[in-house]
């Protein structure tokens, strides 16, 4: 789901901090006549990691999630690791001569 926001402006708006927190919508607020309303905390954003964050908006209800983008490998190395055990055991269960179907 592509939204508005992404990963820097939730840094922005958390300041690198961790958890659960209300701030001023920065997709619908600035559309409010009075300040005060440009400034209600209406935007819930849980953070609970360094490189994920969910959110939801009270007044405009979008919602999703955000990723920091990695520079560099596009699967980190556990993930390569499994990949390759995965390729690894598929070919031996096709080519093994030494596995025969189990008879009933």
């Amino acid at each position: 789901m592509k939204t508005g926001l992404d990963f820097q402006i939730v840094e922005q708006l958390l300041g690198g901090k961790f958890g659960t927190f209300d701030v001023a919508c920065p997709l619908c607020g600035p559309e409010r006549r009075s300040h005060v309303n440009q400034e209600r905390r209406v935007l819930r954003i849980w953070r609970t990691s360094e490189d994920f964050a969910t959110f939801r908006c009270a007044r405009c209800e979008e919602e999703g999630f955000v990723r920091r983008e990695r520079v560099g490998a596009e699967n980190p190395p556990t993930t390569n690791k499994i990949i390759g055990a995965a390729r690894r055991n598929s070919k031996k269960e096709v080519h093994d001569p030494s596995r025969r179907p189990a008879t009933s």
